[in-house]
């Protein structure tokens, strides 16, 4: 199946997303500045961007528009191209747990104590400032997130 492509939100006709996870550029024209002062007008070839990869584990991608150059999460521009906007307070959740599968069949938004319930019963809590609440059966009823002293 070919990737579908949308653009990436805020950067119209500057960058797109696939489906699958990957960044590009577009082609388009710029205008640069000689050392004595003219300037003139050259074609930025389109290309993929290379995804980074962060300390947490989730890949990054460095998008500039404006000379002004930011760093984003890749799965959260997937999910704003393809699923829509978050709404207020959600996190996107890889159902499959993975952080660098990034396809958007394996994105949703869910609340930020059912991205955590989600992480614990998959046993993939790492924070220790988590506790995890659990029934009489051994099963994780909730998180609860406690600040450190």
């Amino acid at each position: 199946m070919p990737e579908l492509w949308q653009p990436v939100r805020g950067y119209e006709g500057l960058y797109e997303v696939s489906d699958q996870g990957s960044v590009r550029s577009l082609e388009r024209p710029i205008t640069r500045r000689r050392k004595n002062g003219t300037s003139y007008v050259c074609v930025l070839k389109a290309k993929r961007r290379k995804l980074v990869l962060c300390k947490e584990g989730y890949l990054t991608v460095m998008l500039s528009k404006d000379s002004k150059v930011k760093l984003y999460a890749v799965h959260c521009l997937v999910a704003a191209a393809f699923i829509g906007d978050r709404p207020n307070k959600f996190d996107v959740n890889h159902k499959d747990l993975d952080k660098l599968n990034n396809c958007v069949s394996n994105l949703e938004y869910v609340t930020r104590s059912e991205n955590l319930l989600h992480a614990a019963k998959a046993g993939k809590m790492h924070r220790p400032n988590n506790q995890i609440i659990r029934d009489s059966k051994g099963r994780i009823v909730r998180v609860v997130k406690r600040e450190l002293a």
